[in-house]
């Protein structure tokens, strides 16, 4: 026979994994915006251990985050899409207006985040992925001829 203090724990555990799979947890979220930056990573972990965040700040994390991973997938991407996807959010990261809610700079303060070292963060990892060396097959196919080629049937 299952208790009360059986049932008590099944439902923490089950509203603790739940929040984590659907990334409610501030710590799990911005882990991944300071893959640039480790040492922000820790700090602002300490701050914000375990803390739950708002359906809005969900909502501004998963924003912050679409754009940073766009930033970083696209942005030697060879097709026109991956090139606008990166521009969008080169274009959000880097503008400073505060007008809209989901503006970069009102995202990151509202979640406690620097928006100009973030910012500096990402462009200091932008650099440091342009000046690496690569091997050929790295880099996207590039078509000076200007010619369209098609497929052999």
């Amino acid at each position: 026979m299952e208790t009360k203090r059986d049932k008590n724990h099944d439902r923490d555990r089950d509203s603790e994994e739940s929040g984590q799979e659907l990334g409610l947890r501030f710590d799990d979220r911005i882990t991944n915006l300071f893959g640039v930056d480790r040492l922000a990573s820790n700090e602002y972990h300490r701050a914000y251990s375990r803390r739950l965040l708002s359906p809005e700040e969900q909502l501004m994390i998963a924003v912050l985050e679409d754009a940073v991973a766009d930033f970083m997938r696209y942005m030697v991407s060879g097709d026109r899409k991956g090139q606008k996807r990166f521009a969008d959010a080169e274009a959000w990261i880097l503008d400073d207006g505060t007008d809209w809610v989901f503006s970069f700079v009102n995202c990151c303060e509202v979640l406690g985040l620097e928006p100009n070292c973030l910012r500096a963060g990402l462009l200091q990892w932008r650099q440091r992925m342009f000046s690496r060396p690569r091997s050929p097959s790295a880099l996207p196919p590039v078509n000076l001829t200007g010619k369209k080629f098609r497929a052999a049937a």
